[in-house]
Protein backbone atom coordinates (compact mmCIF):
# COMPACT_ATOMS: atom_id res chain seq x y z
CA UNK A 1 0.00 0.00 0.00
CA UNK A 2 1.16 3.31 -0.99
CA UNK A 3 1.88 6.36 1.04
CA UNK A 4 -1.50 7.99 0.07
CA UNK A 5 -3.48 5.55 0.43
CA UNK A 6 -2.06 4.41 4.02
CA UNK A 7 -2.74 8.14 5.09
CA UNK A 8 -6.57 8.01 3.26
CA UNK A 9 -6.91 4.32 5.90
CA UNK A 10 -5.62 6.05 8.54
CA UNK A 11 -7.82 8.98 8.45
CA UNK A 12 -10.90 6.42 7.88
CA UNK A 13 -10.16 4.37 10.83
CA UNK A 14 -9.98 7.37 13.08
CA UNK A 15 -13.29 8.88 11.59
CA UNK A 16 -14.95 5.59 12.26
CA UNK A 17 -14.01 5.27 16.13
CA UNK A 18 -14.76 9.29 16.00
CA UNK A 19 -18.60 8.20 15.16
CA UNK A 20 -18.84 5.80 18.27
CA UNK A 21 -16.89 7.66 20.50
CA UNK A 22 -18.70 10.69 20.14
CA UNK A 23 -22.35 9.22 20.97
CA UNK A 24 -20.16 9.67 24.67
CA UNK A 25 -19.43 12.96 24.80
CA UNK A 26 -15.72 12.52 23.44
CA UNK A 27 -14.53 15.71 21.27
CA UNK A 28 -11.59 14.94 18.74
CA UNK A 29 -8.25 17.24 17.94
CA UNK A 30 -5.96 15.28 15.65
CA UNK A 31 -5.50 11.58 16.49
CA UNK A 32 -6.60 12.63 20.65
CA UNK A 33 -9.96 12.38 21.58
CA UNK A 34 -11.34 13.75 25.11
CA UNK A 35 -13.55 14.56 27.41
CA UNK A 36 -14.77 16.63 30.44
CA UNK A 37 -16.11 15.28 33.36
CA UNK A 38 -15.74 17.47 36.44
CA UNK A 39 -12.13 19.00 35.79
CA UNK A 40 -10.81 15.79 34.95
CA UNK A 41 -10.21 15.62 31.39
CA UNK A 42 -10.19 12.06 29.52
CA UNK A 43 -8.34 11.54 26.88
CA UNK A 44 -7.78 8.60 24.55
CA UNK A 45 -4.67 8.93 21.81
CA UNK A 46 -4.32 6.83 18.39
CA UNK A 47 -0.26 6.71 18.08
CA UNK A 48 1.05 5.32 14.69
CA UNK A 49 3.71 2.56 15.10
CA UNK A 50 6.54 3.88 13.25
CA UNK A 51 7.27 -0.30 11.93
CA UNK A 52 4.02 -1.25 11.10
CA UNK A 53 0.54 -0.12 9.93
CA UNK A 54 -0.86 -0.35 13.18
CA UNK A 55 -2.24 2.43 16.06
CA UNK A 56 -1.02 2.18 19.65
CA UNK A 57 -3.44 3.56 22.15
CA UNK A 58 -2.97 5.62 25.47
CA UNK A 59 -5.25 6.21 27.42
CA UNK A 60 -5.03 8.98 30.20
CA UNK A 61 -6.20 11.89 32.26
CA UNK A 62 -5.70 14.98 33.18
CA UNK A 63 -6.81 16.99 36.33
CA UNK A 64 -7.12 21.20 35.41
CA UNK A 65 -7.68 21.92 38.85
CA UNK A 66 -3.67 20.98 39.72
CA UNK A 67 -2.49 22.58 36.11
CA UNK A 68 -4.99 24.67 34.37
CA UNK A 69 -3.88 24.00 30.81
CA UNK A 70 -3.19 26.83 28.33
CA UNK A 71 -4.68 24.92 25.07
CA UNK A 72 -7.85 22.60 24.90
CA UNK A 73 -6.27 19.23 24.99
CA UNK A 74 -2.60 18.46 26.51
CA UNK A 75 -0.08 16.28 24.46
CA UNK A 76 -0.23 12.82 26.22
CA UNK A 77 3.29 13.49 27.87
CA UNK A 78 1.64 15.98 29.75
CA UNK A 79 -1.09 14.05 31.48
CA UNK A 80 -0.79 13.30 34.59
CA UNK A 81 -2.28 9.41 34.33
CA UNK A 82 -1.67 7.29 30.94
CA UNK A 83 -1.09 3.84 29.83
CA UNK A 84 -1.71 1.40 26.72
CA UNK A 85 -4.75 -0.08 26.54
CA UNK A 86 -3.52 -3.57 26.45
CA UNK A 87 -2.27 -2.75 30.27
CA UNK A 88 -5.62 -1.38 31.32
CA UNK A 89 -7.70 -4.16 30.41
CA UNK A 90 -7.51 -8.07 29.09
CA UNK A 91 -7.12 -7.91 25.62
CA UNK A 92 -4.95 -10.46 23.76
CA UNK A 93 -1.81 -8.85 21.94
CA UNK A 94 -2.70 -10.23 18.40
CA UNK A 95 -6.32 -9.57 18.63
CA UNK A 96 -5.16 -5.53 19.17
CA UNK A 97 -2.47 -5.76 16.86
CA UNK A 98 -5.37 -7.13 14.67
CA UNK A 99 -8.10 -4.31 15.58
CA UNK A 100 -5.88 -1.17 15.00
CA UNK A 101 -4.22 -2.25 11.71
CA UNK A 102 -5.28 0.47 9.19
CA UNK A 103 -3.80 -1.38 6.03
CA UNK A 104 -7.33 -2.99 5.28
CA UNK A 105 -9.74 -2.81 2.84
CA UNK A 106 -11.92 -0.27 3.75
CA UNK A 107 -14.85 -2.47 5.18
CA UNK A 108 -12.78 -4.47 7.00
CA UNK A 109 -11.55 -0.99 8.91
CA UNK A 110 -14.85 -0.60 9.79
CA UNK A 111 -15.61 -4.12 11.16
CA UNK A 112 -12.22 -3.87 13.14
CA UNK A 113 -13.00 -0.35 14.60
CA UNK A 114 -16.38 -1.85 15.53
CA UNK A 115 -14.89 -4.60 17.34
CA UNK A 116 -12.33 -2.48 19.08
CA UNK A 117 -14.86 -0.13 20.21
CA UNK A 118 -16.49 -2.97 21.97
CA UNK A 119 -13.55 -3.12 24.20
CA UNK A 120 -14.20 0.74 24.89
CA UNK A 121 -17.85 0.46 25.27
CA UNK A 122 -17.88 -2.37 28.10
CA UNK A 123 -14.36 -1.54 29.89
CA UNK A 124 -13.15 1.45 29.56
CA UNK A 125 -15.65 4.08 29.31
CA UNK A 126 -16.85 2.77 32.82
CA UNK A 127 -13.68 2.92 33.84
CA UNK A 128 -13.25 6.37 33.06
CA UNK A 129 -16.80 7.30 34.38
CA UNK A 130 -15.24 5.94 37.95
CA UNK A 131 -12.55 8.02 37.40
CA UNK A 132 -14.87 10.91 37.89
CA UNK A 133 -15.64 10.82 41.04
CA UNK A 134 -13.14 12.45 43.36
CA UNK A 135 -14.67 9.99 46.36
CA UNK A 136 -13.70 6.97 44.02
CA UNK A 137 -10.07 8.21 43.23
CA UNK A 138 -9.36 9.20 46.57
CA UNK A 139 -10.80 6.00 48.03
CA UNK A 140 -8.82 3.84 45.60
CA UNK A 141 -5.75 5.81 45.52
CA UNK A 142 -2.74 4.43 47.59
CA UNK A 143 0.70 6.40 47.52
CA UNK A 144 2.24 4.47 45.30
CA UNK A 145 3.35 5.14 41.07
CA UNK A 146 0.55 3.70 39.59
CA UNK A 147 -3.53 3.63 40.05
CA UNK A 148 -5.49 1.35 38.33
CA UNK A 149 -3.19 0.52 36.04
CA UNK A 150 -2.26 3.87 35.13
CA UNK A 151 1.25 5.14 35.37
CA UNK A 152 1.27 8.86 36.82
CA UNK A 153 3.75 11.29 35.44
CA UNK A 154 4.23 14.89 35.50
CA UNK A 155 2.99 15.20 39.51
CA UNK A 156 4.04 14.14 42.36
CA UNK A 157 2.11 11.15 44.55
CA UNK A 158 2.22 13.12 47.46
CA UNK A 159 0.94 16.05 45.27
CA UNK A 160 -2.06 13.83 44.46
CA UNK A 161 -2.60 12.51 47.89
CA UNK A 162 -3.32 16.43 49.18
CA UNK A 163 -5.68 17.32 46.33
CA UNK A 164 -7.51 14.70 47.16
CA UNK A 165 -7.89 15.80 51.05
CA UNK A 166 -8.73 19.68 49.50
CA UNK A 167 -10.84 18.76 46.98
CA UNK A 168 -13.42 15.31 48.17
CA UNK A 169 -15.18 16.79 50.70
Amino acid sequence: MDKYNRKLNESLFLAEFYNHIKLFGFKKTGKTFWKNKNDIKFLINFQKSQWDTLFYINIGFYFESLKPLEKKVPKDYEWHFCNRINSLIEMPKVSLEKLTNYNLPEEKIVISVNELFSYFKNDIIPLMDKIGNYSYLKNNFSDSATFKGFIIQNLKSSDFLNFFQKNSN
